[in-house]
């Protein structure tokens, strides 16, 4: 009996050291997994998204080789651009979050909803963001209110889902404080938060107790691409630019839009910078978002 459940132990360890060969780890200074990472190839702009453990397996690896630049970016983590060697792990190193100011209020506060309006139509129509490796990696919308308050804390944050899915689309949550130019500068939201987006309608985060606060300026809300499995892609047939039909792999997420102020941000992927849409260049107005606040004037 000894010797069997040795040969067992064995196979087992010679299989996970076979699973962790043909991966690579991301991990933090302090040999820590780091979850849930974005990596980016610099060569076509395709990325993937690491495991629970940092794991890139599968289709990262087989992808993978040397010489390819890759840009490895996490919540609450330093970016990090790599020139692949066959490493076989990649550290990342902490960012120092931005912590809410602290204010202190009396009474009870009063519930709000900023962004999308309570009494507006939701949808004026629908624009697709495909999430196809390589066409839109984060899509959101800045919010701010539109009075004076002494304090204003966040409750939860909703997306309209404008179109029925046969799969699961997860999408993560990204929430960012704002720089120069209304553009997106760090993470203010340092936790992963990923919410299934298959049936139509309204996908909402709850943020309560998470103690983030609004600053004055308002903060950027965006949904991110979160395809960790080839399983949640699915074979669409796209229309080329002859007037002919091409299958592809398609990850997609339907935005419910309504006319807006110029609000919406869009960032094709990590190489590329932030864009926010002024009035009337987008063709299908600013993303429905509501942001649930508690609110004390």
């Amino acid at each position: 009996m000894r010797v069997y459940w040795t040969l067992l132990f064995l196979i087992n360890f010679q299989n996970i050291s076979f699973c962790q060969k043909n991966c690579i780890r991301v991990i933090d200074n302090h040999n820590n997994a780091v979850q849930y990472v974005s990596g980016t190839f610099k060569k076509d702009n395709s990325f993937y998204v690491s495991d629970s453990n940092g794991l890139f397996c599968e289709r990262f690896v087989s992808k993978i080789k040397n010489g390819d630049t890759v840009l490895f970016t996490a919540i609450g983590f330093k970016k990090r651009q790599l020139i692949y060697s066959g490493n076989d792990s990649v550290v990342l190193i902490k960012e120092l979050p931005i912590l809410p100011e602290v204010v202190l209020v009396k009474g009870e506060g009063k519930n709000e909803v900023w962004g999308t309006k309570k009494n507006q139509p939701l949808v004026t129509g629908y624009c697709r963001l495909g999430f196809v490796e390589n066409v839109v990696q984060a899509l959101g919308r800045i919010v701010y209110s539109e009075e004076n308050f002494k304090k204003a804390e966040i409750v939860a944050v909703s997306f309209y889902n404008a179109k029925d899915h046969s799969i699961n689309i997860p999408v993560r949550l990204r929430i960012y404080n704002i720089g120069k130019d209304s553009l997106p500068v760090k993470d203010y939201l340092t936790e992963n938060m990923v919410i299934d987006t298959k049936e139509k309608g309204w996908i909402t985060f709850n943020l309560k107790d998470k103690g983030l606060l609004m600053p004055k300026e308002g903060l950027v809300f965006c949904l991110e691409m979160f395809a960790n499995s080839e399983d949640l892609y699915q074979v669409e047939k796209i229309r080329t630019g002859k007037k002919k039909f091409v299958e592809r792999k398609v990850y997609a997420y339907s935005f419910g839009m309504e006319k807006g102020g110029s609000l919406t941000v869009m960032k094709f992927n990590q190489w590329t910078p932030w864009q926010v849409f002024r009035t009337g260049n987008h063709p299908c107005g600013d993303v429905v978002c509501r942001v649930k606040v508690k609110v004390w004037r």
